[in-house]
C-alpha cells in the first residue's frame, strides 16, 4: 500500500511489500527523489540524498554541473512529478511514477516492481511525448538512479565490482568512494573540482565481456547492489554529489590560509544506471508521436552488508525465474568439449564417452561444436545445422539412439546467432535477415549476424530448432555466442546503438517464444562461456556457462565469483577430471562443478574404474546437494572472491532446511588453515560430504563460536565440500 505525507518541504511517498519500503519525495519546484530504501533496520543517520529519480540527456539541453558524467543533466532537474498509482497481479506488486516537462511536452514514468518477503525490486524507465510535440532525440536515459543508501557515509563508501575478460571472468575488486587517486583532487577544494567517479561500462554484445553485470556499493551502515537485466550494452557510475555552491556561502579560515572550509553534511553520493548512451555505446532515439522508449531493467537489493545486499537479488531473481516457469529439477549435463573433444566429435569417438559419462550418473550427453562441420571448419559454417555425413557416418541418430540407450537424453551445440560464410543459409536468407552496417552485412571472422527483428531471420531458426528436437528428439541445446558486436547496425536514420538494442531484445523475445513452443528442452546460455551473463538472458534459459577456463585450479575465484549475480541452480561451472589426474586434482576440479551446476567434461573413458567411481561419487553428492543450493543464500566466509587467493570459500545457507553446504579450495602454498565465518551454533554437526573421507590426506574440521576451522595437510591444492546442519530448536 502506498502511503502519502504532506510537509513543508512537500510530499513524500512511502511503497514497498511489507518487508522492503521506497521514500520518494518530491515538491512544486523539485523532481522526484528516491530518498531512502528503508527493510527491518534502524533509521540510517540523517542526510537527505539530492539525486533525482531520473536523468535524461539530449544534447539541446546537456548537463547543469560537472561535465562526463551521468548526472545533474538539464533535463532531469526539470521533471516536475505529475501522478502515481500502484497495481498488483499475480505475484507481482507495482509502483508506477509519472513525471512530465511542460516546456518540450516529455512524459516519464518510472515503474518499480517487487514481490513479498524480498528485501529487492526491480526498476525501468519509460519516456514518451504529449499530444502535438515535436520530436526530440535523447541521448541517454536512466534505469535506476538515487542517493540512498550510498549518502549515508561517505568516508566509509566502497563499492565492489567484478572486471572481466575471456576465461577470466569475475575478478571482484573493491574501489572506494574516496579513493585519493580517482576521486578527490584536493579534499579541501570546492566542489567543482570533486568530478571523478567509479564506473563499469559494458560494450556491445558481450553484456559481461569487461565487467559483471552486477555490483554492490556498502559502507559502514547499509549496502545496496545493483544487476542489469539486458544483453545490451550498460553503464553505471557512483561519484559524489557535492554541495550546491549557489546556495552555500564561501567563507575563508586564518589558518591555514587559503582552506575553503568544506560542510561534509550537505554533501553525498549518487548511482546512476542505465542501458547504452550516445557517449559509450553510439545509442540515440529519435522520440516521436505514438512512441514510447522504456530503458533497460535494473535489479536492486539492499541489506547490512555485501551478503545481505546479494542475497536480495538472489531472492528476486528466483522469483522473476519461478512466474516463468523455471525448472524444479537440475539435471547432470555431460558435454564433449573442454579438455575432452575440443569441437572434433564423430561416431567413434563419442561411443566410448558415452559409455563413461553414463557410468558416473550424467543425466544428459551434449555434443558441442564440429557436429554438423563436414571439413570447411565448424566456426565459419555455422548456419545450416544438418549433421555431418562425414563425422557420422551411420547418421547422427545412431549416436543419439546410443545416448538414449545409456539411460541419457540427447543434446547439441549450436551457435543460432551467426550464420558462416560458407553456409547455404548465407546464400539463400534474403539481406533482411543480416545486420548491416555502412550498406553491407556486418561480418567477423568469416560469419554474419543475424538480425532477430527480421521475421526471415526467426522462421530460419524456428525451423531448424523445431527440426532437430522433433526429427533427431534433441532435448538440451548449448546455445554458444562466440562472436562480440559493437556498436552495431544502422540503417532507417537510427544510431547503431539503437540497433543493438532492438536486436538484443528480439533476441530475448525469440528465445521466450522458443521456451513456450518447446517448454521441456532445457537452453544452457553460453558467449565464449560467462561473456553475456546478464539475467536479461538468464531469466529465458535453464543454465549459464561462467567460463571458458582450462585450468581447474584458476576456476574457484570465477566459480565463486559468479555467483554474485547468477543464481547457483543456473551456474553452470565445468568439472573435467582426467585419468592422469591424481585424486586430489580430480577432486578439485569435481568441486568447481559443485559449486553451482555440475557441467561435466573430460575423457572419462580412459579413467580406471577407482577414477570413474570418484567421480560419480561426485555427481552423487551434486544431485543431494544441488537441492538444498537452490532455495540457498549464497555466503562468503571469507569475504567476497578475489581473484588468485591462496583459499577459496563459499556457503550456501538454506534457512528452510537448516543447511550450510561448505566448499573449500586450497591452493598450493597457501596457509595450512583458514577460518570460515558461517554464523551457525556450535552444536551443529559437520559432516564431510566430498571427496568421500577415505579419499586423500585427512582435513581436520571444528565448529567453534561459530566459526569453522578447518585445517588441510600436505601441499598439494585440494578442496573439500561440507554439509552443516544446524541444531533444530
Amino acid at each position: 500500500m502506498i502511503a502519502e505525507q504532506f510537509t513543508r518541504e512537500g510530499t513524500v511517498l512511502e511503497w514497498g511489500n511489507g518487508l522492503l519500503r521506497l521514500r520518494l519525495t518530491h515538491g512544486m519546484d523539485q523532481p522526484v527523489v528516491l530518498e531512502d530504501i528503508m527493510w527491518g533496520v534502524a533509521d540510517a543517520p540523517a542526510r537527505t540524498p539530492k539525486q533525482t529519480l531520473v536523468e535524461i540527456l539530449i544534447p539541446s539541453l546537456g548537463l547543469t554541473d560537472t561535465p562526463n558524467r551521468m548526472d545533474k543533466t538539464a533535463l532531469g532537474a526539470r521533471l516536475r512529478y505529475r501522478a502515481h498509482s500502484e497495481e498488483r497481479d499475480a505475484d507481482t506488486l507495482r509502483l508506477i511514477v509519472e513525471q512530465h516537462d511542460d516546456v518540450i511536452g516529455l512524459i516519464v514514468v518510472t515503474v518499480f516492481e517487487t514481490v513479498e518477503g524480498a528485501a529487492a525490486f526491480r526498476t525501468r524507465s519509460v519516456v514518451s511525448l504529449e499530444p502535438g510535440r515535436p520530436a526530440i532525440r535523447i541521448a541517454a536515459v536512466s534505469s535506476f538512479a538515487t542517493g540512498a543508501i550510498l549518502s549515508d557515509d561517505l568516508t566509509s563508501l566502497k563499492i565492489w565490482r567484478a572486471r572481466s575478460s575471456w576465461s577470466a571472468e569475475n575478478r571482484w575488486e573493491v574501489v572506494p568512494l574516496r579513493d585519493p587517486a580517482a576521486q578527490l583532487i584536493a579534499p579541501h577544494d570546492p566542489a567543482e573540482y570533486r568530478r571523478g567517479f567509479t564506473s563499469a561500462t559494458s560494450f556491445g554484445t558481450w553484456s559481461s565481456g569487461s565487467f559483471a553485470p552486477a555490483a554492490v556499493a556498502v559502507n559502514s551502515v547499509r549496502a545496496l547492489a545493483w544487476q542489469v537485466d539486458s544483453p545490451s550494452p550498460w553503464r553505471w557510475e557512483v561519484g559524489e554529489r557535492a554541495w550546491d555552491r549557489s546556495a552555500l556561502p564561501r567563507f575563508m579560515e586564518p589558518e591555514p590560509i587559503g582552506q575553503i572550509v568544506r560542510r561534509d553534511i550537505d554533501d553525498g553520493a549518487y548511482l546512476v544506471v542505465s542501458g547504452p548512451t550516445d557517449d559509450f555505446h553510439q545509442w540515440t532515439h529519435a522520440l516521436v508521436q505514438g512512441d514510447a522508449f522504456e530503458s533497460v531493467t535494473v535489479s536492486v537489493g539492499v541489506g547490512q552488508s555485501t551478503e545481505d545486499a546479494l542475497a536480495g537479488l538472489t531472492e528476486i531473481r528466483r522469483a522473476w525465474r519461478r512466474m516463468r516457469g523455471g525448472a524444479a529439477e537440475y539435471p547432470v549435463i555431460y558435454n564433449d568439449f573442454m579438455g575432452t573433444l575440443e569441437g572434433d566429435p564423430t561416431e567413434e569417438k563419442l561411443l566410448p564417452l558415452i559409455e563413461s559419462a553414463a557410468r558416473v550418473g550424467a543425466d544428459y550427453f551434449c555434443i558441442d561444436a564440429g557436429w554438423a562441420d563436414n571439413g570447411e571448419g565448424w566456426a565459419d559454417s555455422v548456419g545450416d545445422w544438418n549433421p555431418s555425413v562425414s563425422r557420422f557416418p551411420r547418421g547422427i541418430s545412431t549416436t543419439l539412439d546410443a545416448i538414449r540407450a545409456r539411460g541419457m537424453k540427447p543434446g547439441l551445440w549450436l551457435e543460432p546467432e551467426v550464420v558462416g560464410e560458407t553456409s547455404d543459409a548465407a546464400i539463400e536468407l534474403p539481406e533482411e535477415a543480416f545486420l548491416h552496417r555502412f550498406g553491407g552485412r556486418i561480418r567477423d571472422r568469416g560469419r554474419f549476424y543475424l538480425d532477430f527483428r527480421s521475421s526471415a531471420a526467426t522462421r530460419h531458426l524456428d525451423r531448424v530448432l523445431d527440426r532437430l528436437v522433433v526429427e533427431l528428439g534433441v532435448c538440451f541445446f548449448k546455445f554458444d555466442y562466440n562472436s562480440m558486436l559493437s556498436p552495431g547496425p544502422d540503417g532507417d536514420g537510427g544510431s547503431a546503438g539503437g540497433g543493438l538494442l532492438e536486436n538484443a531484445r528480439a533476441h530475448v523475445a525469440w528465445l521466450a517464444r522458443l521456451r513456450q513452443r518447446h517448454p521441456d528442452v532445457l537452453i544452457e546460455n553460453c558467449a565464449s562461456g560467462g561473456m553475456r551473463s546478464d539475467f536479461g538472458i538468464l531469466e529465458n534459459v535453464h543454465i549459464q556457462s561462467t567460463s571458458d577456463q582450462p585450468n581447474p585450479l584458476l576456476y574457484p575465484s570465477i566459480a565463486v565469483g559468479a555467483l554474485a549475480h547468477i543464481l547457483p541452480e543456473q551456474a553452470g561451472n565445468w568439472s573435467y577430471p582426467q585419468a592422469d589426474m591424481t585424486d586430489e586434482m580430480i577432486c578439485f576440479t569435481i568441486a568447481n562443478g559443485l559449486a553451482g551446476r555440475l557441467y561435466l567434461a573430460g575423457v572419462l573413458s580412459r579413467m580406471d574404474d577407482r577414477q570413474l567411481e570418484l567421480v560419480a561419487a561426485g555427481v552423487s553428492v551434486h544431485k543431494r546437494l544441488i537441492k538444498i543450493q537452490s532455495s540457498s543464500i549464497v555466503r562468503y566466509p571469507t569475504g567476497m572472491a578475489r581473484w588468485g587467493e591462496p583459499w577459496s570459500t563459499v556457503a550456501f545457507d538454506n534457512a528452510e532446511s537448516g543447511e550450510v553446504v561448505v566448499m573449500v579450495w586450497r591452493q598450493s602454498g597457501a596457509d595450512p588453515a583458514v577460518v570460515l565465518e558461517i554464523g551457525v551454533d556450535d552444536g551443529a554437526t559437520v559432516e564431510q560430504v566430498f571427496p568421500p573421507p577415505e579419499i586423500g590426506r585427512p582435513w581436520t574440521v571444528e565448529l567453534k563460536n561459530r566459526r569453522l576451522l578447518i585445517t588441510g595437510s600436505g601441499d598439494e591444492p585440494a578442496a573439500r565440500v561440507y554439509l552443516v546442519t544446524k541444531t533444530v530448536g
